[in-house]
């Protein structure tokens, strides 16, 4: 069971976003490719957009295409809630996360697990711009958390506080602005993000 959790992008791999950038990072440093093949885009396109709120539709879509991707047989996934980011002047930011998500999973010989996670908190700090890179110029404050329950076959099956999806905001992000989309991926993270 850990391991379909750590493959999905959900095991117990790093601390997630506490600010300390002690989040799993071996997926190594996320590739433009990752999100598009955007050249990034200015500080005035980010503070402009602001405040930015994740598309949870396309945060769904991701987190199913992410985990089916691994081998993992998701048969279906809700995303509520709202995740959002305020950039400001000198791209001082804050992330606020309120996102629940659900994630219906198809283990095979009559098996069927539910992964239900619940993120609360914010998290904030000042970045700088790399190329397509946001980097960040000090430890970020904060702490977003995440709580994770498992059933399987209706029976609780344990609990992680890593989530599927990009917690921790310290880490390199590789970024995309464009008019009233901004698209955003951290080091480490299973899959990028769309705002709007």
């Amino acid at each position: 069971m850990i391991v379909l959790l750590a493959v999905a992008g959900c095991g117990p791999t790093g601390t997630g976003g506490d600010g300390s950038g002690s989040g799993d990072t071996s997926g190594g440093e996320a590739t433009g490719e990752d999100i598009g093949s955007g050249d990034g885009g200015t500080a005035a396109c980010l503070q402009d957009g602001s405040p930015w709120d994740v598309d949870t539709n396309e945060m769904q879509f991701a987190l199913i295409m992410s985990m089916q991707e691994a081998g993992i047989d998701v048969t279906n996934a809700v995303v509520t809630g709202t995740m959002r980011l305020e950039i400001g002047a000198g791209l001082t930011t804050v992330m606020t996360d309120g996102l629940l998500t659900e994630v219906d999973v198809d283990l095979g010989d009559g098996l069927s697990m539910q992964v239900f996670s619940n993120h609360r908190g914010s998290s904030s700090g000042t970045w700088t711009i790399d190329g397509n890179v946001l980097r960040s110029a000090a430890p970020w404050s904060g702490s977003i958390t995440v709580d994770t329950n498992v059933v399987i076959n209706g029976q609780a099956g344990g609990t992680s506080t890593i989530p599927p999806g990009p917690t921790d905001w310290s880490v390199p992000v590789v970024f995309d602005c464009a008019g009233d989309t901004l698209t955003m991926i951290a080091q480490g993270a299973p899959y990028g993000l769309t705002f709007h």
